[in-house]
Order: C-alpha cells, then sequence, then structure tokens
C-alpha cells in the first residue's frame, strides 16, 4: 500500500515519468519509506492496469530509451484520498517523543 500511496501522491503534484518518481522519492521520502526500486516500475504497471494513472505521452534523449509520462486519473485521485483515509482511520500515530513529553515534568528540580 505505502509505494502506492507515495507513487500516487507524487502524481498528484504533477506527471512524472518512471525516473522522475524513483528520483523523488530518493530526494524527498528515503527517510520514511522504504521502498525498493524495482518495485517502483511493477507499481506502476498495476497503477495503469487499475485505471488509476495513464501514460500521457513520452520523452526520447539522445541514444537512451523512451521514457513515458504517467498522469493521474480521476480513479487514482480517489483510490490516493481513500487509501490516505483509511491509514488515518486505522492507524495510531506517535512519536517516541510523545512518551518523553509526557514524563517531561519529572525533569524539574525536587
Amino acid at each position: 500500500m505505502k509505494i502506492e500511496i507515495t507513487i500516487l501522491g507524487l502524481l498528484m503534484e504533477e506527471n512524472l515519468y518512471g525516473y522522475e518518481i524513483k528520483k523523488k522519492i530518493v530526494e524527498r521520502l528515503e527517510d520514511y519509506v522504504d521502498i525498493k526500486f524495482g518495485s517502483i516500475y511493477y507499481a506502476i504497471k498495476k497503477a495503469v492496469d487499475n485505471g488509476w494513472v495513464k501514460r500521457v505521452g513520452t520523452e526520447k534523449e539522445g541514444g537512451n530509451p523512451e521514457r513515458y509520462i504517467y498522469q493521474i486519473m480521476p480513479a487514482g485521485r480517489k483510490y490516493y484520498k481513500k487509501m490516505l483515509k483509511q491509514y488515518f482511520d486505522h492507524t495510531m500515530i506517535h512519536f517516541d517523543i510523545d512518551i518523553v513529553l509526557m514524563f517531561y515534568n519529572s525533569l524539574m528540580p525536587e
């Protein structure tokens, strides 16, 4: 699920090709998600097959292979929002600092 949310979330911002998605995950999210790069293209294909994403064009630079540009579809936006809402409905989000702050007053001088 997290790879789907990540890819759809990035495509909510702008149309991207596969390598740009990989690059943005490294630049912005590598400290937060553990996504194997080989699974990105599989997840993109799955998103296309499910009608969440479509190819809207291609780019070709020099002798490099053609790159497909992807755009999120209305069904993808709906699925993305549903998954985010479901995550927040069922997941207790907490940070270690929450526990420390709960007992912060015990550091006060006696």
